[in-house]
């Protein structure tokens, strides 16, 4: 029993840890008047914040419903055979699709999805975010 205990102590400790690496820096910049811009270090951390605002919103097996990161990526390596973020350059979402992160729908958030929130605390319904990592910047803003 013991054991247990001890192996449960130290997965919590880890996953504390994995969600604690997510709270990287968002440079956050005002593209327009309803577009933002939102850079990070990497593509794993762009999607490991992203994931569950983006599939809740759209995705075929997931819209609409309640679920946490271990799921949906258990999931996706089953469906792609791959980690979500391999998938994923950028994402784009209307602020609403934020709704049921902020009315605690969610929970527990990841470090990363409660900075994300935070950058928009005050940011009124309507706008649309794009986000990517430095190295496709001028691409997203060509094409996009």
């Amino acid at each position: 029993m013991k054991s247990d205990t001890a192996t449960n102590l130290l997965h919590n400790l880890y996953k504390k840890y994995c969600l604690m690496r997510i709270s990287m820096k968002i440079k956050k910049k005002k593209l327009t008047g309803k577009i933002y811009l939102l850079q990070f270090k990497t593509r794993k951390d762009m999607a490991e914040v992203f994931l569950r605002f983006q599939e809740h919103y759209e995705s075929p097996e997931f819209m609409g419903k309640i679920f946490t990161h271990k799921e949906f990526k258990e999931w996706y390596k089953k469906i792609r055979g791959k980690e979500y973020f391999e998938d994923w350059d950028g994402f784009n979402l209307p602020f609403s699709a934020l709704k049921p992160f902020r009315e605690g729908k969610f929970n527990p958030l990841t470090s990363g999805e409660k900075k994300l929130l935070s950058l928009f605390k005050n940011t009124k319904d309507g706008f649309w975010y794009w986000k990517t990592n430095k190295k496709l910047l001028i691409y997203r803003i060509k094409y996009q």
